[in-house]
This record gives structure tokens, sequence and C-alpha cells, in this order.
């Protein structure tokens, strides 16, 4: 068999019929275009990264430390969006590798919740660590800088945005706040003194120091016209420094800051999780009623309005990365700006920045997938944890560790946490994580949430109640006068009606076996629920087509040498 590249665009399914797929050339150039859309992203913050540490070569300054810390948090949210579009157009074993690295912290990897809080809440407290243990920062008006600010010892500053005369008493007056360097074009970018240009706040494209705004000789102040106000306001706008410098450095102040990064990191989780939840479309719980997965998976169906428009764009890599890349731009150059406290460049812009970018990015996965151009739902814990348990015919299995290329044959993406149905291997639990579910299809991903609901529970499902095996069942009769146990086999489909549960695996049913009501031990994950609450769900999901065209999830099209024949849930 050829050899699969480690990284791949998976298009299976409804995904191989997009005109993009069918087309190589418009999928060369759409690729072309994706790959040059998101690299200048992502090469603008490791330059500038790069340019901060290059500073250093000048001295280990304040001011420098500060940069270095702001570019490093900027550079960690260009990389994870280079990470969320590449998770959702390629399959690459060791993106999914990255994702999983154990931490104490992070037992299942950084993927629950969705890719991004984790490492983003990591680099805001970063950010806070070193702004808090080793520089201070403060944000003053210029009629401040040469008086009292600029004189302390090692203060570097530089202009950080123009406010209105009453920002200090109106909340509302940041969201006229503008840059302090608000026009540079071709005509302006050649002027050998920026400090002529009109709207320019002081020095406002490089830091300055106490000698530049005081006079080293005599002490005095220098005359400095666009220092307090922008070259040719009349308005009375002010301009606005930052000023950073060395902090004493102590144990207090150490353990003072690590309480406060992990609050801050804490927070950034929180907010994502919050905000997701609230505007994202619901997780599938395993108590999650008939009714209520209608309503959920109602959005999935392929003639809604959404789908519809977007259909041209799907499987398009290039597209996928126009959102993202709007998201990272609208935030950091007009939106973070205008809601942060101090403004640009600061440590409170940079903290804004990667909690609303958390946010925007994660809500957006929970509603819609850029790639395939489809809503997408999530288990409670694939979306919470990281991963979850689906039960699968082997088939399946083996079809998936075809399609998504692992490492090596011997170290397959998929794998099977143990035999459903003991020695016959129809049937396996599989643990999924959530970067292997958003490259699934939809109809799997549909079989397997209507079986994940269906699976009985203790709670649920009592005495009475009705249950049907998903495939041929191996299972032990029970008889209170012999001392053995008999062995026999259940069809596929067949009726059950729960006595009581042994456990939380196990359960009792009575079965109906060569004409007699036997009592048997079946296990939990080979049974499915069966009620008119679910044929009346399973037909309503059938009219929208998700479970119409068939998948392979519980019947294969021909019946391999000696394999036992699977139903798929709306045959059931």
């Amino acid at each position: 068999m050829k050899s699969l590249s480690p990284a791949v665009t998976i298009a299976r399914g409804e995904m191989a019929e997009a005109f993009i797929q069918k087309h190589e050339s418009v999928k060369k150039i759409d690729g072309m275009l994706g790959w040059l859309l998101i690299g200048s992203l992502v090469l603008q913050a490791v330059y500038k990264y790069g340019m901060s540490v290059w500073d250093f070569h000048n001295g280990l300054t304040a001011f420098a430390v500060m940069r270095v810390s702001n570019d490093a948090c900027s550079l960690v949210v260009a990389l994870l969006c280079f990470i969320f579009w590449y998770s959702l157009t390629h399959y690459d074993c060791r993106m999914r590798w990255l994702m999983t690295v154990r931490t104490r912290f992070t037992p299942n990897g950084f993927m629950r919740g969705g890719f991004l809080p984790i490492p983003t809440a990591a680099s805001v407290g970063l950010l806070l660590f070193v702004t808090s243990t080793f520089i201070t920062e403060t944000v003053v008006p210029g009629t401040l800088v040469q008086q009292s600010t600029a004189g302390k010892l090692l203060m570097n500053c530089r202009a950080n945005g123009f406010e209105e005369p009453d920002y200090f008493n109106v909340w509302f007056s940041r969201l006229h706040r503008t840059s302090p360097m608000p026009q540079v074009s071709l005509f302006t970018s050649n002027v050998e003194d920026t400090n002529e240009l009109e709207g320019w706040c002081f020095n406002a494209v490089n830091d300055f120091s106490k000698d530049d705004v005081i006079d080293a000789t005599t002490g005095k102040d220098k005359v400095i016209l666009n220092l307090a106000h922008p070259t040719g306001d009349k308005d009375g706008r002010l301009c606005m420094y930052q000023c950073v410098t060395w902090k004493v450095f102590n144990l207090q102040t150490i353990l003072t800051s690590t309480g406060a990064i992990a609050v801050g990191a804490t927070i950034v989780v929180v907010m994502t999780e919050w905000v997701s939840t609230l505007l994202g479309k619901p997780v599938v719980s395993k108590s999650t009623s008939p009714e209520d997965l209608v309503k959920v998976m109602g959005g999935l169906r392929r003639d809604s309005l959404a789908r519809r428009l977007t259909k041209p764009i799907q499987a398009s890599i290039f597209c996928s990365a126009m959102p993202i890349v709007a998201v990272y731009a609208l935030l950091k150059w007009c939106l973070v700006t205008k809601l942060d406290s101090d403004g640009y460049y600061t440590v409170d812009y940079y903290t804004m920045f990667a909690i609303l970018f958390s946010v925007s990015l994660v809500t957006l996965l929970r509603c819609w997938h850029p790639f395939q151009c489809r809503p997408q739902l999530f288990t409670k814990d694939i979306w919470a944890e990281g991963t979850d348990n689906f039960v699968i015919p082997q088939r399946w299995l083996d079809r998936w560790n075809k399609n998504y290329p692992g490492k090596s044959p011997e170290k397959p993406e998929f794998k099977k946490v143990k035999d459903v149905d003991g020695d016959r291997g129809d049937l396996v639990l599989v643990k999924v994580d959530l970067y292997q579910w958003m490259q699934l299809r939809a109809q799997e991903r549909a079989e397997l949430l209507v079986n994940y609901c269906r699976r009985p529970s203790e709670g649920d499902q009592g005495r009475g109640s009705l249950v049907v095996s998903i495939a041929a069942v191996e299972v032990k009769v029970l008889h209170p006068t012999d001392k053995t146990e008999k062995i026999h086999y259940l069809a596929a489909g067949q009726h059950l009606e729960i006595v009581k549960w042994k456990n939380e695996e196990e359960i009792i049913v009575n079965a109906d076996i060569a004409g007699r009501k036997e009592k048997v031990l079946v296990q939990r994950n080979e049974l499915l629920e069966k009620s008119d609450e679910w044929d009346k769900a399973l037909a309503t999901l059938g009219s929208f087509g998700l479970l119409k065209k068939h998948v392979d999830m519980c019947q294969s099209s021909r019946l391999e040498a000696g394999g036992k024949p699977l139903l798929a849930p709306h045959q059931i």
C-alpha cells in the first residue's frame, strides 16, 4: 500500500463531493492561498518578536523585557491561529501528539474546551508573571512624563494612544481612543522628524528615556510641543505614554504574583467556556433525551440556509483561514484598543487580546466548522475532558486507522480500549479525542451521537424497560437451580426486557430463547434503548437526511467470512 504523509487533508463522504476537491487545479491554488494567508500572519508575529529580542543587544532594560513579554504573548496567539486552522483542514499525527502531551496540569493534553483556552491561559500567565514580578508599568498623560515618572531610575516610555480630555472620568471615552501615530503613508514615511507629522505624539515610533525629555545638564524640562497634545491638535486630546521601570525583586513579590497568575489563567479558561456555552450549540450527554437530540441535530441538516450558502466554499483551505485571520486582525488592531483600560502595547492590551481571541474562536468552533462548512456537535466529555469513549464495529476502527495515518502501522491513531463482545471482535470500545472527532464524517458523528444517547444507563432505564441488541450477542443464561452458566447467542436487534442491573456495566434481561423466556446477563455497551420516543426521533432524523445515507455503522454491504450482521440505529 502507498505510504501516506503524516499530514493529509481528509475528504470523505460529502467532503469528497465538494467543488474544490473535484478540481485539482482549484484545489492547489486554494491551498497555496490558504498557506500564504495564515503564514503571513505567523511571520509578522515572528518578525516582531525577533526584533524585540534583538533589542536586548542594546542592554537589558525593563522596557525591553516588557516588550519581549508582550510580543511573546502575541506570537503565541498567532501560533494558535495556525494550530486552529491546521487542525480544521488537515489530519496530522504530529499535531495530535502535540495536543495530547501530558503534564501535571493537563493530563489529557490541551484539547479540552476547544484547543485554545489552555495555551492561551499559559501565555497570559507568563505575561502576568514577568510584568508583575520584574517590572512596573504605568500609563500617564504627557503632562506627567517630565515632572514625575521620567525622573525615576532607568525609566523608559513610549506613546501608546490618544485619549479624550475626560478619559479619567468617562468610561466610554476609550471608544474614541486612537493610535499615537495615525498618519503613516508613502507620503510621510520619508519625513526625517516624525514629530512634525500632523496628529503624532512625541517620538511615537520608538521608546524614549528621561534624557530625551529632561535636559541632562540643567535638569530642566525640555520644550516639546507634541508631548502633551498631538501635533496640530485643536480639541485638547491628550497623548498617553506607557512608562516602565524595574521592580524591587523579592520572594514576597514572587508569591503574590504567582497567586495572581493562577487567577488570571483561570479566568481565561472559565470565560471562554462560559461564553462558548452561552452562544454555542449545546453539548450532548449520555442522558440527552430523544426530543432534545432531535432539536440539536436539526441544525445539521443539509438543506439549511447556511449550508446552502457556503456550499461553494466547502473544503476550502483559504476560506477556512479567512475568519481566523479576520478575528485576529479585528481584535488586535481595532476592537481591543477600545476596550482595554490602558491603550496600545500595555499588559492589559495583550491580556484582553488573548482572552477575546480565545473566546471568539472557541465559540466559532462550537457553532460551525469553517472547513467542512457545517455545524458540529460534541459530547459533554469530549468537550470538557478532550476525550470520550464510543462503541463502534471493529471494521470502523480498521477503516479509521487506514484513513487517518499515524506515525507507523504499529502505532495507530485510534486505539481500542477493549472488546465489547468478548472474543468475537464485532464491537469495540474506542477512545476518540476532540482532534479526531472533528475529522470524522458528519454522518459518522451523527450515528455515534445517536448510539451514545441510546446506551442504557442505570438511572434512566429500570425494570421493564425495553432494549435491543446492537449485534449478535453472546449471553449467559441464568438458572437458579443450575450450578453452571449456559452460553447462548442472541440475534442482532432482538428485543430484551430489563429485569435488574447487576452493576453499572452488566444488566440482567428477559430474552426469548428457543421459545422460552430466560434471564440472561448482557453487557450494557451491547444494547440500545428501545422506545416509542426513540422510534419517532430516528424517523425524524432520517427525514433530515442525517441517518438516511448509510455509513456502515452496523451493517456491512456484504458479510465477511464469519462476520455477524450489525444493525444501524434507524433499522431497529
